[in-house]
């Protein structure tokens, strides 16, 4: 017997496909009546008081068929034989193509679906054989899933392509003992969508690779000129001037520092843009990273004739880890803000811990200024990235208008909450907290206490950086500690330099993008030295780029450390401390 059951029907009937195999596929199925063709829907049909609609709508989970009388399945393969034309008539209107090959590969039946894809009449192919009809799939991978499926016994479901109607197929193969039954069904539309996404996403990724190619190149064009014209500023500033000279230098100091802020703010707010938005982790003393922070504030609080007060509840050194830098960044963006606006009184910053725990504590602060105050309806705008709001206010007092957007950005990464109160004419209280972990107290850091002067006295640094005037900065710094410079202009110089040396040296600054050997391949090279002495010399990466796979990567060469421009001369110096041989700060338990 020829006829065929589909096997989508045997979802609809909850029958299992396999129990069919025993007698040919649609009358073993149908054998056995209607009560083994599906149990629980003939289950429900013998109970009372609901319709036959409502009882098959309450069908419960399928089980297998019972052992039917031989009575039973002659009755059921009669009823079968007197309805076929009407099955194989709903296997010709079904869209997706069916056609059954026996087991020794010829082709038995294809509907009419089938038969559009195959592009040839239905009377030349039945009885033939299906690799004679088809010799170009021989070897190919549809012909390994159809071998497979025979011989293992086992439902296969593939997607392959037919290239000469220029369509794609999901193909299902469902083998039993007297063949092999074949559904497949067009899939190209499927497809053309889902390789659309594909190529959207590479684009996509493409893109904000490119972006952030753009902003590390853009980060190191605009901070390497930046860092020339604030560290001369600051040369400047420690040699003889007269009262009117000094303020000129202040003011183009204050001009340039200005800018670097902008700078950072657009750089960081187009990396929160497109990527996640990495806190570096290290070892931070609280009172320090807020004394540093506001020290630099008050002197532009004592230009506006307001004062910047801290009030601290916490009473003695409290290490934790965290970001000290982006902690610092929205002290300074908040606090910064509050001074902006404010022409009388001043600000008041208040922190202190709310909840500490053995691994953790959560710090709050308040931000409380006396300034012009936000009113209610600009209230919820202000932390919003290019509102009115913000675009208002930046072009009445400067700035990006990003400052806001940021801080609170770099709060919710700590596991924070920021929140905001004012009123106009008043003044407003900003305040967040910070959920940090605790770490172990430190008994003396460099990051803490200041260097002396002379502090690199008898101190040999090798500095590789390409920029003459970032070159002569780093020098004059250096001499300025008591210490002594080796100038290179590349990786490479530097890498020759340190082997050629007849004195030992003891840190290396290497400036990241260079030309001839970059710093990142330079410091591969000098890891990979031979002698221990030189191989292990500290290295500290000297990057114009804020990107975070900037620093990864500079990790991930082996530097040790880094340091960013334009230069903090206080921090170029505590850097090079920390990296020093003999200066590596203890623990206390």
């Amino acid at each position: 017997m020829s006829a065929k059951i589909n096997p989508k029907l045997t979802i609809t009937i909850q029958y299992p496909f396999e129990a069919s195999r025993p007698r040919s596929p649609l009358f073993s199925a149908f054998a056995g009546g209607r009560e083994a063709l599906c149990p629980p829907l003939w289950q429900n049909f013998q109970r009372s008081g609901i319709s036959s609609h409502e009882r098959a709508k309450r069908m419960n989970p399928p089980v297998q068929p019972p052992h039917n009388p031989p009575a039973t399945q002659h009755k059921m393969e009669s009823f079968l034989r007197g309805n076929l034309p009407e099955f194989t008539s709903i296997l010709e209107r079904i869209t997706d193509g069916f056609f059954v090959v026996d087991r020794e590969w010829r082709l038995i039946y294809l509907n009419q679906s089938a038969q559009m894809v195959a592009q040839r009449p239905r009377e030349e192919l039945l009885g033939t054989h299906l690799w004679d009809a088809y010799p170009h799939l021989v070897g190919t991978r549809v012909y390994d899933k159809y071998n497979e499926a025979m011989s293992s016994g086992k439902t296969i479901v593939f997607e392959e392509s037919v290239p000469w109607i220029d369509s794609y197929f999901e193909t299902s193969l469902y083998p039993s003992e007297t063949g092999l039954s074949i559904f497949f069904r067009d899939i190209t539309e499927q497809v053309r969508v889902r390789n659309q996404l594909v190529e959207a996403r590479r684009k996509a990724e493409e893109g904000e690779r490119a972006k952030a190619r753009f902003l590390a190149h853009m980060s190191h064009e605009i901070r390497t000129p930046m860092n020339g014209v604030l560290g001369m500023a600051n040369l400047l500033l420690n040699t003889k001037l007269n009262d009117e000279q000094a303020r000129y230098v202040q003011s183009i100091r204050a001009s340039a520092e200005s800018l670097v802020t902008i700078i950072q703010d657009i750089l960081d707010f187009s990396r929160m843009d497109f990527e996640h938005f990495h806190l570096k982790e290290e070892d931070i003393e609280v009172a320090g990273v807020f004394d540093e922070t506001l020290t630099l504030l008050r002197s532009l609080a004592r230009e506006k004739k307001i004062h910047l007060t801290l009030k601290s509840d916490i009473k003695s050194p409290l290490w934790v880890h965290g970001d000290a830098r982006r902690i610092k960044q929205i002290l300074w963006n908040i606090v910064g803000n509050g001074i902006k606006f404010t022409q009388k009184g001043g600000v008041t910053v208040s922190v202190g811990i709310s909840e500490r725990t053995k691994q953790s504590i959560r710090l709050n602060v308040e931000i409380r200024d006396t300034g012009m105050g936000i009113s209610p309806e600009n209230l919820d705008k202000i932390f919003d990235p290019f509102s009115q709001f913000a675009e208002e206010v930046s072009s009445q007092k400067g700035g990006a208008g990003l400052g806001l957007t940021i801080a609170r950005n770099l709060i919710e990464l700590m596991r924070g909450k920021v929140s905001v109160t004012s009123e106009l004419g008043q003044g407003s209280t900003f305040t967040f907290s910070l959920n940090l972990k605790t770490a172990a107290a430190k008994m003396f850091d460099f990051r803490a206490v200041p260097p002396q002067e002379d502090s690199l006295k008898g101190k040999l640094i090798l500095v590789a950086e390409d920029n003459d005037v970032s070159r002569e900065i780093v020098s004059k710094v250096i001499e300025k500690a008591g210490g002594r410079c080796i100038l290179t202009t590349n990786g490479a110089q530097a890498v020759d330099t340190l082997i050629a040396s007849q004195e030992s040296i003891d840190v290396i600054l290497m400036d990241c993008q260079m030309p001839v050997t970059d710093g990142f391949t330079a410091t591969q090279m000098i890891r990979k030295i031979s002698n221990p002495n030189l191989s292990t010399t500290p290295i500290i990466a000297v990057t114009a780029g804020v990107m975070p796979n900037e620093v990864e990567k500079a990790f991930e060469a082996g530097m040790d450390s880094f340091v960013s421009k334009p230069y903090n001369f206080k921090d170029l110096i505590a850097t090079i401390h920390r990296n020093l041989r003999d200066s590596q700060p203890t623990s206390s338990t």
